[in-house]
C-alpha cells in the first residue's frame, strides 16, 4: 500500500487537454442538470470512460492546463493509481502514471461531449453503445 503513496503524493502534476475551452467549459456551462459540480468531477468521469473502454488519446498541439493533481480527491487519486498499475504494473515514474490518466481522460471527454451534444444532456446508455 505504501508504494502507491509516491504516485498519490506526486506533487502538483498539471493535467492538460486540447479540449478544455471547447468541451470541458462548454459542458459545464450548458449542463442544466448540474451533473458536474466542478471540472475535476468531469475529469474523473472522462478518465473512467477512457479507462472502461481501454482507449486513450494523445494530446494534440497546444494543450491547456485545466486540472491539477492537488485538487483531486485523495480517494479518487488512489483509485486511479490502482487502476493504472493494474493495467500497467511496470510503471514506476509518477509522471508517467499521471500521463496515462491524462490520455484516458482526453479520450473520455470527447465521448462525454459527443453524448451530450447529441441529446443536450448525458445519457449513459448512449455512451456505452457508441463505443
Amino acid at each position: 500500500m505504501k508504494e502507491i503513496e509516491k504516485f498519490v503524493d506526486a506533487g502538483n502534476v498539471k493535467f492538460r487537454s486540447c479540449y478544455r475551452d471547447s468541451i470541458y467549459n462548454l459542458i459545464k456551462d450548458k449542463d442544466n442538470t448540474r451533473l458536474f459540480n466542478s471540472i475535476s468531477e468531469m475529469f474523473y468521469v472522462a478518465f473512467s470512460i477512457g479507462y472502461h473502454f481501454n482507449k486513450n488519446e494523445k494530446l494534440g498541439a497546444k494543450p491547456i492546463n485545466h486540472v491539477n493533481l492537488v485538487s483531486l480527491d485523495r480517494d479518487i487519486k488512489e483509485l486511479m493509481v490502482h487502476l493504472i498499475l493494474k493495467r500497467n504494473p511496470n510503471i514506476t515514474d509518477p509522471k508517467e502514471l499521471w500521463k496515462e490518466v491524462e490520455t484516458y481522460a482526453e479520450f473520455g471527454i470527447q465521448v462525454l461531449h459527443d453524448a451530450w451534444k447529441n441529446n443536450n444532456y448525458l445519457v449513459i446508455a448512449n455512451i456505452l453503445e457508441s463505443n
